[in-house]
């Protein structure tokens, strides 16, 4: 199973700067979604635990990641095996940056090839998944570097063409303001008496 994702998003800081954090793991990882621990950071590779709650594919997850492609200020490639109980993925994740004023663009691509158990639950589970876990990951480069408010047209999450990711029509509002009224819309469910 394949899951194919890219997007756009505009930080304040300079590109020497969004370069620097993004290919640093001792700053970047810890920003990822269900980090645990970094570990084994060399000049091109290092290893990250992830501690992953859901309850179909409870437990822990191990990526080896290499920095494949490095051009400074420019262009920084990596690519991953992560290791479940599950199953295994592999990844390619790409960033390019470019000045955008003071601050910087940056054009991202994740391809991840997933096999085993996790391959079944890759449509239903996996890829929404993914998804909600790269809007946190931006929203929290974007708290580091400078958030910089989307243009028309500029979406931080955009799915690939001919991938499994639902086009932008009939991806899910994953915002902050969408997850407070599906909680209250969970609270006024669950409310009385506890009956939906």
């Amino acid at each position: 199973m394949k899951i194919e994702l890219a997007g756009i998003f505009d930080v304040t800081a300079p590109v020497s700067d969004a370069y620097g954090f993004l290919t640093d793991p001792s700053r970047f990882a810890p920003l990822l979604p269900m980090f645990k621990e970094l570990s084994g950071v060399e000049d091109d590779r290092f290893r990250v635990v992830l501690d992953v709650g859901m309850p179909q594919i409870r437990g822990k997850a191990e990526a080896n990641v290499v920095f494949v492609e490095r051009h400074s200020d420019q262009r920084a490639v990596m690519r991953s095996t992560m290791r479940h109980a599950l199953g295994m993925a592999d990844s390619d994740m790409s960033f390019d940056l470019v000045p955008q004023g003071t601050g910087t663009r940056v054009s991202w691509r994740c391809s991840s090839t997933v096999r085993g158990t996790l391959a079944s639950l890759a449509s239903g589970i996996l890829a929404p998944l993914a998804r909600r876990n790269v809007d946190a990951m931006i929203a929290s480069v974007q708290e580091e570097l400078g958030a910089v408010p989307s243009e028309a047209g500029v979406d931080p999450l955009t799915p690939v063409a001919g991938s499994s990711a639902a086009p932008p029509s009939l991806r899910p509002d994953l915002s902050p303001g969408w997850w407070a009224r599906l909680g209250a819309w969970f609270a006024r469910a669950l409310g009385a008496g506890g009956r939906a």
